[in-house]
């Protein structure tokens, strides 16, 4: 069943997606954490669609994107609402504060972490359900991933990352 994945920067043509990128209350939320003067790093739309199948592995979004700190925080606004069916997004509370972990296994970058680490840890993951409209606001180093739709409604999120004017992309 071939579906639409991901729509990258559809604030470029899309004034609905400009304007929340600008002006949504996410921005204010991500000044009060990081400072005032942020920096839009870039937006996409990830959808899964029923019958998809897609699953993002576990991984930290770091490593895809290293600055000279990690005052970047990714924002996920649910534009369909999320539930424990439709591949909500999975979570390690307090994996930011630990290391960052590789995303390479055999000399080939996999975008993923080693399984084990999660499994170790299996029991502390939370699942981040909501509402159409609900966001959830994500540090860089969060360990996170998110498991396919098995319902019959999409699971569609804006997601858009900001990062601090001190943080030099390297």
């Amino acid at each position: 069943h071939p579906a639409l994945r991901r729509v990258q920067s559809p604030e470029e043509v899309s004034g609905v997606f400009a304007d929340t990128m600008r002006n949504a209350d996410i921005v204010d939320y991500c000044a009060e954490l990081i400072g005032p003067n942020l920096r839009f790093h870039h937006g996409k739309v990830n959808s899964k669609l029923p019958g998809s199948a897609t699953q993002v592995k576990w991984h930290q979004d770091f490593p895809f994107q290293p600055m000279t700190n990690d005052d970047l925080i990714t924002c996920l606004l649910f534009i369909d609402e999320v539930t424990l069916e439709n591949g909500p997004l999975e979570v390690l509370p307090g994996s930011h504060k630990g290391p960052l972990y590789s995303h390479w296994h055999n000399d080939i970058f996999t975008g993923a972490v080693d399984d084990k680490i999660i499994e170790a840890q299996r029991h502390k993951i939370e699942k981040c359900t909501g509402p159409k409209g609900a966001v959830c606001l994500m540090h860089s180093s969060l360990l996170h991933g998110s498991a396919p739709n098995r319902s019959d409604k999409p699971r569609t999120l804006y997601i858009t990352t900001y990062y601090a004017e001190d943080a030099i992309e390297l």
